[in-house]
């Protein structure tokens, strides 16, 4: 999620990110998704008939997830706090 731009701020490995807690999200927001066991962070969208979780990111390993199963969103990602950040 390097590519991305909350509150000015991008999210790079060792960074925390403050979520708001909800179950539901509108397009174009960065979410926490929980696809089975495994949590993502990606910017939410929809695509005809299914959903979208889009990565940003210059790791081409961060692959665009296409859902057409249930998925659970855990909340809105709403700010980023820096690794070093006080």
């Amino acid at each position: 999620m390097n590519k991305t731009n909350i509150n000015g701020k991008t999210i790079d490995d060792g960074d925390f990110v403050l979520v708001n807690q909800t179950n539901s999200a509108d397009y174009g927001k960065r979410i926490v998704a929980l696809i089975g066991d495994e949590a993502t962070i990606k910017k939410f969208e929809r695509d005809n008939n299914h959903i979208v979780l889009e990565p940003e990111s210059t790791n081409p390993a961060n692959k665009k997830i296409i859902l057409f199963d249930d998925f659970l969103i855990q909340g809105v990602v709403v700010d980023v706090l820096k690794q070093g950040e006080k």
